[in-house]
C-alpha cells in the first residue's frame, strides 16, 4: 500500500477535563432545568423593555384590529359571562366565531381576562417565544442529541428572526403555529420510540387540536405538510427495518384516529368558520386567481436575506429601506447563519437518513415560498388542495428555518464526535472557502460602489422601479456592513472549529461558543422588530369620542371616520362606537357588495377613489346603513351633511337623511334575485325611507302610499340577542338595519318567526297589528354542536393521558430501588 493511500487516523475528541468546566458542562449538571433557565433569561432580556414597563408591544395588526378584537372579547365575557357570537361594531355586524377574530379558544387567550388586554397581548408573545426554545429543546433531546447541543438548537429556535420579527406585525397566530411545530414532531418521534404508542397518538391528537385553535389555518396547513412528511418517513423506515406489515397497518389506523380526534377537539374553531368561509366570506369560492395566490412571494433578494440578513431592507419603525418587489417588508425570514452553516455541514457528515427528509422539507418550502418566481408554484396551485385560497407563499419559510435548526443541531453534535481527519480537513477547507468568498464579495461591493448590486439588478431585478432603485442605492452602505458581518461570523465559525480540532478548545467551550455566536447573530436582527409604546399614543379618548358615546346612550347609529382622522381603522370600535366600515378582512360578503368595496378595490387612481367615495356618501345606500355621523378632516358641508362639532383637526358632520336602525314600513317590493335587489336598492326611484325590498312576500299586500302609524325602538341590546318593542295600527314590516345572517333567529311575543332578507343585507320580520316584543337571537347550531364536541373530546383526551401518566409514575415509585 502506498503512503498516499494509507487510512488517516480519526480526529480525537478533546477531553473535557483537560480544559476545565465550561458553560455547557454546568448545564449538563443542572439537568433539563439548566437549559430552561437559560431560555427564560434570554427571553426576559430580549423583551425586558416590555416586561418591566406598563406599556405594550408595538404591532401593526395589533393596533389596526387585534386590540379592538381582544378588548371587545374580554369586556363581553366580563359583562355577560359567555363568549360573544356577534361583533356589532364593524361593517354592520359580523359573526364573531364564524368570521374569526383571533385566537378565541387558544389556551393563552385566558391572559386577557387576568391582566389588561394591551399587556396580555405582549405577554402572549413573550411566552410563545420562550416556548419555542423549550419545545425545540425537547424535540432534539427526543431525537437523541446531547443536552448542550439541544440547548444550542433551542436557543436558535427561540431567537429565530423568522418568529421574533412577527412581533412587529402583531402576527401572533403565525407565532403560535411556529412554536407548536416541534411538539408535533416530538409526538411523532415518541410514537416510534416508546411502547405505549396509543398514549402518544392521543397526545398527538391533542397537539393537533391546539395547533388548529391557534387560528391560523394557512400556517397550520403548512405545518401539517412537514409533520405528515416526517410521519410517513418514520412509518416507512420502521417497515423497511422490521417488515412488519401488521404493525405498519396499526400505526396507520391509529394516526387516522388521532387526526380525527384532533379535528373533533378543535371542531369549535373549524365547523362554523368553514361554513362561513364557504358561503358568506368575501373569500368564498375557488379563490381569487393565480395572481392573488402568488402575491407576497419570496423573491431572489429575500433569499439572500438568509445569508446576509437585511440585504433587501425593511419597513420597520423609522427604517424604511426595503427595496424588494413586495409592497412593504415588516418581518424577516432569517433563521440564523450559524445553524445554516451547521446544517450544510450536517448534510455532509451525518449518516442519519433523516437529513434527506429535512433537506426535502427545506427545498419544498423554499420553492413554494418563491411563488411565481419559479414554475413549481403552478404545480402547487393546480394540484394541492386549498392553495388557491391562500396568498403569501413566503409564510411557509418557517418550515425551512425549523428544518435548518434541527439539521444544524445534528451537525453540531456530529462535529463534537469523532471525525476522520480527511473529513475534518474538508470541513475546514469549505469554511475557509466560504469565508474568503464573502471577503471578496464584500470587498467588491465596497470598491465598485454599487457595481455588484447593479449586476444583481441586471440579472435578477430588471424591472426595479426608480423609487426602489434610489432606496437600494442609499441602502448600499448597510448592505456592505451586513455582508461584512456575515464574513465575520463565518470567520469566527472557522476559527472555532480549527481550535477545536487542534484540541485547543474543549467540547463544552466549543458548544458554548456556538451558542454565543448564534445569540449575537440573531439578536441583532430581532432587536429591530421589538418596540415598546404607550397605549395612549394609539388609542386615547378625545372630545369626538365622548360626544359620540353620549349620543349612543339614547340612540342607535353608525359612524364613518374618513381617512386621516384616526391612526387606525377600528379606532372608534375600540371605544364601543359602531363603525360603518373598519378593518377585519373576513367581513360578510354581502356587506362588501352593498358598500361597493369591489369598485373601490378596482380604482387605479386617487381621483377615481375620491369620486367613488363622494358618490357613495351622497347616495341613498349609506342612509339605509344608519350612518348618522361622518368624521372628516376636510370641509364637507352640503345639503346632506351639516357640521355639528369642530375639533380643529376634523369636524363631525350629521347626516340629515339618517334612517333609524329599527323602523316600520307597510310598502314593499319583492325581488327574489339578489343581484337585481342590489341594483334596485341603489336606484334613485326607490323610496328608501318608506319602502323595503324583500326576497319573500309577506301575508298582506303592499300599501300604495305609506299609511302605517306606529313606532319601534330597541329596548335591550345584549349583542348576542336584541329586543325590539313595536306598535303598529295595521300589519307591517319591522326592519332591523343589521346584517342578515342565517344564524339569527327571531321570536315575536315568544313565538318563532322567519327572518326575511331585506334591502339585500338587512333583516325584516312581518308583524300583525298591535303591540309586540320581537327578540332577535343568535343561534348557530354549527357552533353549539361543535362546542360540545370539542369540550367532550378535549376532556376525554386530557383525562386518558393524565391517568396513563399517573399510572406510569406510580409504577416507577413502587419499584424497589437498586
Amino acid at each position: 500500500m502506498s503512503r498516499g493511500s494509507k487510512r488517516r487516523k480519526p480526529q480525537q475528541v478533546p477531553k473535557e477535563k483537560a480544559k476545565g468546566p465550561g458553560l455547557t458542562s454546568h448545564l449538563e449538571k443542572l439537568g433539563d432545568w439548566g437549559p430552561m433557565l437559560l431560555f427564560f433569561i434570554a427571553t426576559v432580556v430580549l423583551f425586558r423593555n416590555f416586561i418591566f414597563s406598563a406599556e405594550m408591544l408595538f404591532g401593526t395588526d395589533t393596533f389596526e384590529a387585534g386590540l379592538m378584537f381582544r378588548s371587545f372579547y374580554a369586556e363581553f365575557v366580563r359583562t355577560y359571562h359567555t363568549i360573544p357570537l356577534w361583533n356589532p361594531y364593524l361593517f354592520g355586524g359580523l359573526p364573531f366565531i364564524d368570521a374569526m377574530h383571533g385566537e378565541t379558544f387558544y389556551p393563552l387567550a385566558v391572559l386577557k381576562f387576568l391582566i389588561p388586554v394591551h399587556r396580555a397581548l405582549g405577554f402572549k408573545i413573550v411566552i410563545t417565544v420562550l416556548l419555542c426554545g423549550v419545545f425545540m429543546y425537547l424535540l432534539l433531546r427526543a431525537v437523541g442529541l446531547s443536552r448542550s447541543v439541544s440547548t444550542f438548537g433551542g436557543m436558535t429556535y427561540l431567537l429565530c428572526s423568522n418568529t421574533v420579527s412577527l412581533t412587529y406585525g402583531g402576527h401572533t397566530g403565525k407565532m403560535y403555529v411556529i412554536c407548536l411545530l416541534p411538539l408535533l414532531f416530538l409526538a411523532v418521534e415518541k410514537i416510534f420510540k416508546v411502547k405505549k404508542i396509543v398514549v402518544w397518538y392521543l397526545v398527538f391528537a391533542l397537539f393537533v387540536a391546539v395547533l388548529i385553535l391557534a387560528n391560523h389555518p394557512q400556517l397550520a396547513y403548512f405545518a401539517m405538510w412537514g409533520v405528515g412528511a416526517y410521519y410517513i418517513y418514520r412509518l416507512l423506515a420502521n417497515y423497511l427495518a422490521d417488515r412488519d406489515l401488521k404493525r405498519a397497518f396499526t400505526h396507520s389506523v391509529l394516526m387516522i384516529l388521532a387526526l380525527t380526534l384532533g379535528l373533533a377537539a378543535a371542531s369549535v374553531q373549524l365547523v362554523a368558520p368553514y361554513t362561513y368561509l364557504k358561503s358568506h366570506s368575501p373569500r368564498a369560492g375557488e379563490g381569487r386567481g393565480y395572481e392573488f395566490a402568488s402575491s407576497w412571494s419570496l423573491h431572489p433578494e429575500e433569499v439572500v436575506d438568509q445569508v446576509v440578513p437585511g440585504f433587501s431592507g425593511y419597513n420597520v419603525w423609522m427604517e424604511q429601506t426595503y427595496w424588494g418587489r413586495n409592497a412593504f417588508k415588516l418581518n424577516s425570514e432569517y433563521g440564523g447563519l450559524i445553524p445554516l452553516v451547521l446544517a450544510l455541514i450536517a448534510l455532509y457528515v451525518i449518516k442519519d437518513r433523516r437529513k434527506y427528509l429535512f433537506l426535502g422539507i427545506s427545498l419544498v418550502a423554499l420553492l413554494y415560498a418563491l411563488g411565481d418566481n419559479t414554475p413549481f408554484f403552478t404545480i402547487f396551485y393546480h394540484l394541492v388542495p386549498a392553495v388557491k385560497s391562500f396568498r403569501a407563499p413566503s409564510t411557509i419559510m418557517f418550515l425551512l428555518t425549523f428544518s435548518v435548526t434541527v439539521l444544524g443541531a445534528m451537525g453540531l453534535q456530529r462535529l463534537t464526535e469523532r471525525l476522520e481527519a480527511r473529513t475534518s480537513d474538508k470541513i475546514l477547507k469549505g469554511l475557509i472557502i466560504a469565508t474568503v468568498g464573502f471577503v471578496v464579495i464584500t470587498f467588491l461591493m465596497a470598491v465598485t460602489r454599487g457595481g455588484l448590486i447593479s449586476l444583481w439588478n441586471s440579472i435578477f431585478y430588471t424591472n426595479i422601479s426608480p423609487e426602489r432603485f434610489e432606496i437600494q442605492q442609499n441602502y448600499l452602505p448597510k448592505i456592505i456592513v451586513g455582508s461584512l458581518l456575515t464574513t465575520l461570523f463565518l470567520g469566527l465559525v472557522t476559527l472555532l472549529y480549527n481550535l477545536y480540532r487542534k484540541k485547543v478548545l474543549g467540547r463544552s467551550v466549543f458548544i458554548g461558543a456556538f451558542i454565543v455566536l448564534a445569540v449575537l447573530d440573531l439578536w441583532r436582527i430581532d432587536a429591530k422588530f421589538i418596540r415598546v409604546v404607550p397605549l395612549r399614543d394609539f388609542f386615547q379618548k378625545d372630545g369626538a369620542i365622548e360626544f359620540l358615546q353620549r349620543r349612543a346612550t339614547y340612540e342607535s347609529f353608525r359612524v364613518l371616520a374618513a381617512p386621516g382622522v384616526y391612526r387606525n381603522q377600528d379606532y372608534l370600535a375600540y371605544f364601543g362606537i359602531p363603525e360603518l366600515l373598519g378593518y377585519h378582512g373576513n367581513q360578510l360578503k354581502i356587506y362588501d357588495e352593498f358598500t361597493d368595496r369591489p369598485l373601490f378595490e378596482e380604482a387605479t387612481t386617487m381621483e377615481e377613489y375620491q369620486r367613488l367615495s363622494i358618490q357613495f356618501l351622497m347616495g341613498p345606500k349609506i342612509d339605509l346603513l344608519s350612518l348618522k355621523y361622518l368624521l372628516a378632516p376636510y370641509d364637507f358641508e352640503n345639503t346632506k351633511y351639516k357640521a355639528v362639532r369642530d375639533f380643529g383637526r376634523f369636524k363631525i358632520y350629521e347626516n340629515r337623511n339618517f334612517i333609524p336602525r329599527v323602523r316600520l314600513v307597510d310598502r314593499y317590493e319583492v325581488i327574489r334575485e339578489s343581484q337585481k335587489a342590489l341594483k334596485r336598492v341603489a336606484a334613485a326611484s326607490f323610496d328608501h325611507r318608506e319602502s323595503v325590498i324583500l326576497e319573500k312576500a309577506p301575508p298582506f299586500p303592499s300599501a300604495q302610499e305609506p299609511m302605517l302609524k306606529g313606532q319601534a325602538r330597541i329596548v335591550q341590546d345584549n349583542i348576542n340577542d336584541l329586543t325590539v318593542e313595536a306598535q303598529l295600527d295595521h300589519p307591517g314590516i319591522l326592519i332591523l338595519a343589521d346584517n342578515y345572517y342565517p344564524a339569527w333567529k327571531a321570536y315575536v311575543d315568544g313565538e318563532p318567526t322567519e327572518i326575511i332578507r331585506a334591502n339585500y343585507i338587512h333583516r325584516a320580520v312581518f308583524l300583525p297589528a298591535g303591540r309586540h316584543q320581537v327578540l332577535f337571537k343568535f343561534e348557530n347550531r354549527h357552533y353549539q354542536t361543535s362546542l360540545y364536541i370539542s369540550l367532550l373530546t378535549i376532556v376525554g383526551l386530557v383525562v386518558i393521558i393524565s391517568v396513563n401518566v399517573l399510572r406510569t409514575r406510580l409504577r416507577r415509585a413502587e419499584r424497589p430501588s437498586v
